[in-house]
Parts: C-alpha cells; structure tokens; sequence
C-alpha cells in the first residue's frame, strides 16, 4: 500500500488537480484517523478548486462578498478595519475573513478557503462514521454523493457563509452527539452565531431540545412548532414597532428571512426543489425505520423536530428551504445506522438514497455548466466586482 501512497504524492505535486481526483479511492477506504483526515481535506481541496474557477452572474452573492474584500485592499490596520466595516451584526467572522483575504490580493481565495474547509468537515464526518458502523462501499457511495450534492454546488460557492455554517452545525453536532466531545462543540455553537445569522435558529433550537431534556414528547413539540412559527413574527412587530436606530440591522436580517419576495421564491421553483423534496422524504423513511433504535435516538429525535420546525418556517418565509441541506446532514446518521441494522424496510431507504443522489448530481451537472466549469475556461472576476461596486457601494 506504500507504494500507492508515494505514487498519489508525485502525482499531487506533479499534476495536483488529477493527484486530487486519486485521492477519492484512498478516501473511500481510509480507516486510520491520519487517513481520515487527509483524505477528507484533499477533496475539500477538489471541491474548493471548483469554487475558485467560479464564473457567476453580477447578482450571485459571491459577488457582493468579493466587492467588499476588495474594499478592504486599503485597509492595512484593525482600526481601519473596524472603520471600513460595513454591516454592524453578528457576522464579524466573515467580515474578518474578508480583511485577511484581502491582504493577498486575490479575490477567489475568499470562496476557495471556505468551500475546502466546509467540505472537508462534510467529508469527515460521512468516513469517520461509516468506518465506526462499518458499512459496505456499495451502500456508502451513494450517500457520500447524495451528501455532496446536499445543495446545488453553484449556491454552496456563491452564498458561501450560510452554507459553510451548516457543515460546521453538522459538524458540531457530531462532535457533540457521535463523539461525545464535551467542550468543542458548544465553541462551535457560538462560533456558528458569528458566522451567520440564520444559525441562530438551529443553535437555539438544539439549546431547547437540550434544556427539554433531549426527549420528544407532546410538550416539548408543542413549543418547537409553535417557536417556529410564531417567534419570528413576534420578533418582526416588536423591531418594527420600537423604531430604534440601533436596531435597524437586526430589522433588516429579520424583513429579509420574513419576506416572500418573487425572485427568490422562483429561485427555487426549479430542479433543485426536486431535490430537497427527496432529500427531505430520504431523511423521513430513515428515521421511521429507526424509530425503535435506542443508541442513536436522541441524534435521530433532535433530527424529527429540526425537520418538523424548518418544515414550518416555510410558512413564514420560502427562505428556510435552504435548511433542507442540514437536513439531510442531520439524516446522515440514521440512514447509516438503518442499512447497517437491516432494519426492516432498509432496502426502500437505499433506494430512495440512490433515487437522491443520482437526480442531485444530475440538477448540479445542469447548474454548474453555465458558470465557467466547461472546459473550466476561467473569467475573472474584476468586471462583475466593478459593477457592483458601483451600483450598491
């Protein structure tokens, strides 16, 4: 096996976009924790390859994030960093993240770095737990692709932060519920507030479901679903109804989660709806098989009720959709469990995984095609960061 390993090193170096491509049988089979974790940051890195070859329209989010990295190209002190901010939130990492990149003068790092460490997380944990349930590779490719197409890789690379903190929720979630790690994981919690704002609601509702004593009962469901719904309403009239300077960013976040607007509810009336539909029905089938299952029933219950609650929001705002991603992270762990329990019913499950996976990577085929992945003929960015800056800065 030496010899395999020295040869993937001279190809890394020698031709490192096909010594990267390599890596995914080692991947696949990587059992020693070392393995695991190199493995999984080489393909974060093939994935992040991708994302640093973008080539979006002016109107993708990466574009807004690139223009204000550019912005902090002037900047060489913290002082004026905090003078040049422009959004007064909870968001200082990305912002932060945005002053360091800026330093190196080139822009697609921004969502290069994010993209590799998201997915490196992702991958992580998909090795780690098929290797601790011992799953056969038959049964573990199609998850692992049906994982990697959790969201159309275009929207990942584009929106960048808020789908970054869904791999670290995961993540932590892990570490928190698989591991039993008892320190690492509340870090990340509040990190992930940090990160992106919409992590508050998963943040907050895993701290419920902690304080109710991770059980589902009447009671407890009660107050997740009534949460979800009536809490953001609550919090929009009260904003609006102080009219506090001070407050205008957080009454921004919340009109932007609570309002139904057209462009982005026809954002997602296309193929990659279909997805989450299956995604979201995958996830259901695991946990109705393994609803007996006890060494996992708290991961599987915590899963039902974010299900149930990020369902809901829906009635809100077509934006918590996005939280479907999360979803199926979260179902990771029951549907490994149910096909290596061959529980009953677990032949539907692998089927409904396969049906997902292979209808995901098709939708990211189609999505990515147009934005400078044919051929991976590269557009630089300078024009699209230009107009925007002009038009919003």
């Amino acid at each position: 096996m030496t010899i395999f390993y020295i040869f993937l090193v001279i190809l890394l170096v020698a031709m490192p976009l096909l010594g990267l491509f390599a890596s995914i049988p080692f991947y696949l089979r990587a059992k020693k924790p070392a393995q695991k974790i190199t493995f999984s940051i080489l393909l974060g890195v093939l994935v992040g390859f991708f994302a640093y070859h973008l080539v979006p329209e002016p109107n993708f989010d990466i574009v807004r994030h690139q223009a204000i990295t550019e912005r902090y190209m002037a900047v060489d002190t913290i002082d004026g960093f905090f003078d040049l901010s422009t959004r007064i939130d909870l968001e200082i990492i990305p912002q932060f993240y945005s002053f360091l990149i800026s330093k190196t003068g080139n822009l697609d790092l921004l969502q290069f770095f994010v993209v590799t460490a998201g997915f490196s997380m992702l991958f992580y944990i998909l090795i780690d737990y098929k290797n601790k349930k011992e799953l056969e590779l038959k049964h573990f490719i199609p998850i692992f692709i049906a994982a990697l197409f959790a969201q159309p890789l275009i929207y990942y690379f584009s929106g960048l932060y808020n789908y970054f903190a869904m791999s670290l929720f995961a993540f932590a979630f892990y570490l928190d519920y698989i591991k039993n790690r008892k320190v690492a994981p509340y870090i990340l919690y509040v990190l992930l507030i940090f990160i992106h704002n919409s992590m508050l609601f998963p943040v907050l509702l895993l701290a419920l479901y902690k304080i109710c004593g991770n059980k589902i009962n009447i009671k407890t469901c009660t107050i997740f679903v009534g949460g979800a719904v009536l809490v953001p309403l609550i919090l929009t009239y009260l904003v609006e109804s102080l009219g506090v300077t001070s407050l205008d960013p957080i009454r921004t976040t919340l009109n932007a989660y609570m309002t139904r607007n057209d462009d982005f509810s026809k954002f997602y009336t296309d193929a990659s709806l279909i997805v989450d539909v299956l995604q979201y029905i995958t996830v259901a089938i695991a946990c109705f098989i393994t609803r007996n299952d006890k060494e996992n029933k708290k991961v599987r219950d915590f899963t039902i009720l974010f299900m149930i609650s990020s369902g809901l929001m829906l009635v809100n705002s077509i934006v918590f959709i996005r939280f479907f991603s999360l979803v199926l992270y979260l179902g990771l762990f029951p549907m490994m469990d149910a096909i290596k329990m061959r529980i009953k019913g677990f032949r539907y499950l692998i089927v409904a995984i396969c049906v997902t996976a292979v209808v995901s990577a098709v939708v990211n085929v189609h999505k990515l095609y147009p934005y400078g992945y044919n051929g991976l003929v590269r557009t630089k960015l300078t024009s699209n960061v230009s107009k925007f800056m002009e038009k919003n800065l």
